[in-house]
């Protein structure tokens, strides 16, 4: 078999190996970035009987194919439940209940689901009718509203559809435009077809409760479209989705959802707090019956009670509005005859047969009829309309304030966000929020270490630490806190920790000279300050500085010196030769001759213009002379 079309693109990661549909880039459930890969079910046989052809949807839970049944010459859709979805035990009951209550709701505008089963990687799937046509959802994209002859039509058939749901005890949830298909095949009329029962609820019956799926307070289904009681997560009966139904004739009328916000939760809020306009009042420029805007605005009541009773109650008043307004829409088998006036006096032209509600009414008692319902139509339309311009002043108050609170607070956010990721200038480039947190993990342990709590100081000690490491050596912070935290293993006389400090010290020294005569011109009182720190620790004195440490440190400076003097940088050539000579005269003459042999060197290759840049070269001489010599 060939496939007309490509083969569809499924997103994948890499890390979890959950799949995705097309659109989609990183997983939500890691975070890691999508791959787009072929759809490896598109072109093999599934179930051992039906041939995937294409991909031809998807939704947040799973993916339908288009398939072929090789044996009875059948084309079927065939819905999957996402891999990420097989091992929640949640999503495969929501799977399983969609695939029970489908099938045992047996009505034309329902869709027919034929049979339901696992794949062998446990991936649950239904085998439902394939439905060619548009969602409802898809036509207002395309067209923004849709004419009311038309729409008439498909309020009547999912009328009949939800009231045959809602007698077998099943509550949709979840009514919305994209769940409502328009299927229009050549001579015959528009068929609507309900689809997605994956949330939908199953009211006890024979005194049975069924399985609950949903926490108590857990919300689903689309903010546009949920009734007040579904936003807040109450109780649910037939006349939540009678509310549901009546944002989507609402919508489908006039191109706009009744209730709206800026986002899910101010949509909720709308729908809990606040009316609607009339549609007449949404949409002046179009020709809406009363009738019919009164049936949708009652429908759309915030109290239950208030609502129609049943769906039934509600299609009676949509057909009454259409018939009262001249309004022609197919039925399933009869165009629905409107009522007409004659000099100002009503007179039925339909027929018994065509109207069989004629007999319950005379033509007089029908006028008197529609006249009063007319008049409280008009004035409910006028107190909907006044309530609304009042809600809508109060709600454009509190949204500039909202407005006026979050642009306060999204400024203080951005600063507070600059202040501690900006780096500082180049003597001091790390980040705010870097030094802080050093300045209060040392702050933490000196206030242990006052009060003898020396194990919490110890950590605190350690976490300044490994903060002033991921600084770098420009700070000296390492250092800081290892000298801190020498300071309390002395006073606990822990002679391992001791050593284990020193060791850190003297491995970070040579990075903070490199820092200090390196590139820039050397600042000696740090050096004395921070030198002095480590004397008063016990680190570098002449009594305890180890010799074998101390030579190989002195080499390193008389070495960063030379490096310096042949480049020609014989100012920071002297400072590092001072350093050196710094560190002799404590370690009493551990270079071995070098350091005065280096100095001498430097003398006698300079000439005079260096030697001008290297003035105290001969008292380096001299010192470096002394401290060789252990004087």
């Amino acid at each position: 078999m060939t496939l007309d079309k490509p083969v569809a693109v499924v997103m994948t990661c890499t890390s979890c190996n959950s799949e995705y549909p097309d659109g989609t880039f990183s997983c939500p459930r890691c975070g890691t970035d999508l791959v787009a890969q072929s759809d490896p079910l598109v072109g093999t046989l599934f179930d051992r009987r039906y041939q995937i052809l294409e991909r031809i949807g998807k939704g947040g839970m799973g993916v339908v194919y288009k398939a072929h049944h090789k044996d009875i010459d059948q084309v079927v859709a065939i819905k999957i439940l996402y891999k990420q979805y097989s091992t929640d035990q949640a999503s495969i009951d929501r799977f399983k209940q969609e695939a029970n209550t489908l099938v045992a709701l047996k009505h034309p505008n329902i869709l027919i689901v034929h049979d339901f089963g696992m794949t062998p990687e446990e991936q649950p799937f239904l085998i439902m009718e394939y439905l060619e046509g548009t969602t409802l959802a898809e036509f207002l994209e395309q067209h923004g509203r849709m004419p009311i002859e038309r729409a008439l039509n498909v309020f009547v058939q999912a009328c009949d559809g939800l009231a045959h749901a809602h007698e077998k005890g099943v509550i949709h949830r979840d009514l919305k435009p994209g769940n409502l298909m328009l299927i229009k095949e050549p001579g015959k009329r528009e068929e609507v077809k309900i689809v997605d029962f994956g949330i939908a609820k199953i009211k006890p019956r024979d005194g049975k409760e069924p399985q609950n799926l949903t926490k108590a307070g857990e919300i689903f289904g689309s903010p546009l479209y949920m009734s007040p009681e579904q936003c807040q997560g109450k109780s649910l009966d037939e006349r939540s989705d009678i509310y549901s139904f009546g944002c989507v004739i609402y919508e489908t009328l006039t191109s706009m959802p009744p209730l709206m916000g800026i986002n899910s939760f101010e949509t909720m809020t709308k729908h809990v707090n606040e009316l609607p306009l009339p549609m007449r009042g949404a949409a002046p420029e179009l020709a809406i019956p009363d009738l019919i805007d009164a049936a949708v605005i009652k429908s759309m009541s915030k109290d239950p009670a208030k609502r129609q009773h049943s769906v039934k109650e509600l299609k009676k008043d949509l057909v009454d509005g259409a018939r009262s307004s001249a309004i022609y829409f197919e039925t399933e088998d009869k165009p629905y005859m409107p009522k007409s006036f004659a000099t100002g006096q009503f007179d039925a032209v339909a027929s018994a047969d065509s109207d069989p509600d004629l007999d319950r009414y005379t033509a007089k008692e029908q006028h008197e009829k529609d006249k009063k319902e007319k008049e409280e139509l008009q004035k409910l339309v006028e107190d909907a309309v006044l309530l609304a311009q009042k809600q809508d002043t109060r709600t454009k108050e509190l949204r500039q304030m909202l407005i006026v609170f979050y642009c306060l607070l999204g400024f203080l956010v951005f600063g507070g966000f600059i202040y501690f990721t900006m780096p500082g200038p180049k003597e001091d480039p790390a980040p705010n929020w870097q030094k802080q947190a050093w300045r209060w993990a040392m702050d933490a342990g000196d206030k242990s270490a006052q009060i003898g709590q020396f194990d919490e100081a110890i950590a605190d000690y350690r976490k300044a630490e490994k903060i002033g490491q991921e600084m770098g050596p420009i700070y000296d912070k390492q250092i800081k806190a290892l000298l801190q935290l020498l300071l309390v293993y002395k006073k606990l006389n822990n002679a391992e920790g001791i050593k284990d400090v020193q060791k850190n010290l003297f491995l970070d020294l040579s990075e903070r000279e490199k820092r200090l005569y390196g590139e820039d011109t050397p600042d000696l009182n740090e050096v004395r300050d921070l030198d002095g720190g480590l004397i008063s620790a016990g680190i570098i004195n002449p009594q305890n500085l180890d010799p074998a440490l101390a030579d190989r440190y002195s080499h390193t400076l008389i070495e960063n010196a030379k490096e310096c003097y042949d480049k020609k940088k014989y100012k920071k050539a002297e400072s590092w030769l001072r350093s050196a000579i710094d560190l002799e005269e404590r370690a009493h003459g551990q270079s071995k001759g070098e350091l005065t042999k280096t100095a001498r060197d430097f003398a006698d290759r300079a000439t005079p213009e260096e030697r001008a840049h290297m003035q105290g070269i001969d008292e380096l001489i001299k010192r470096a002379e002394a401290a060789e010599a252990g004087k």
